[in-house]
């Protein structure tokens, strides 16, 4: 029976361990509680030489869980999430926004090479779209992290209501974007992602449906890549998802 206890025990700390890993992406202070529960367990049972620190151990995880450790919503747990206080700590946002371009495919979108070579040739928006001192950035990627890191301190302070309809002014301009791109890689025969510049230009025989196609095409992926980031923190500030404007209106 010692020998199961013990195998047991490493068990529980080595839940402990997942926990905090995902503590260090998730930021969730359930996630932290809970893996100081069973990692304490763990240790316990060991030190003690008894069954009873594992049994707290799980019983106390699931009163945490049962009386609302963490937030009532459906986050999932891979994702990285801030917090309202966090958001005017440089190094913060940074390390935030960051992790986003280099784990999530839309995110990293603006740092692939069409893009990369479409915004180094100028095309970087439609007339459609708004400008800001962010479409003189360098890079594509650089040029969605300021406007992303931006948006972010402004609604730090905003309502609910307003964070929304900020996320719905970016779906109504991305939505416009993605049409146009849309249109131009159906009549073109274009792959959802062109690997580069000039496979996409080899196929556009026209030089102004080209320009128009880069331009939609960089813009969506910035405007995409902004939306996603800012509706799941959304998600995670109001536990309550982020619905496209489509969708809301569908009955």
């Amino acid at each position: 029976m010692a020998a199961v206890r013990f195998v047991l025990a490493v068990l529980f700390i080595l839940i402990a361990l997942g926990v905090f890993a995902r503590y260090k992406t998730a930021r969730r202070w359930g996630l932290l509680l809970g893996g100081l529960t069973y990692g304490a367990a763990g240790v316990f049972c060991i030190a003690l030489g008894s069954w009873w620190p594992l049994v707290a151990g799980f019983v106390v995880a699931w009163l945490l869980r049962g009386v609302g450790a963490d937030p009532p919503t459906d986050l999932r747990l891979d994702l990285p999430t801030i917090k309202r206080a966090e958001i005017f700590e440089a190094a913060r946002v940074r390390e935030y926004l960051r992790w986003w371009l280099a784990n999530d495919n839309q995110v990293g979108l603006v740092a692939s090479q069409f893009v990369s070579e479409a915004w180094q040739r100028g095309f970087r928006r439609p007339v459609s779209v708004p400008g800001d001192e962010s479409w003189a950035a360098p890079t594509a990627d650089e040029a969605w992290f300021r406007k992303t890191a931006a948006d972010m301190r402004t609604l730090e302070s905003a309502s609910k209501s307003d964070f929304l309809a900020h996320l719905d002014s970016i779906d109504s301009l991305r939505v416009g974007t993605l049409m146009a791109t849309g249109e131009a890689t159906a009549k073109y025969d274009l792959p959802p992602a062109p690997p580069d510049f000039v496979s996409a230009s080899s196929r556009i025989s026209s030089e102004a449906e080209l320009i128009a196609y880069a331009q939609n095409y960089v813009a969506d992926a910035v405007l995409s890549a902004r939306l996603r980031v800012l509706a799941w923190t959304y998600q995670y500030w109001y536990a309550e998802r982020y619905e496209l404007v489509e969708k809301r209106a569908r009955p």
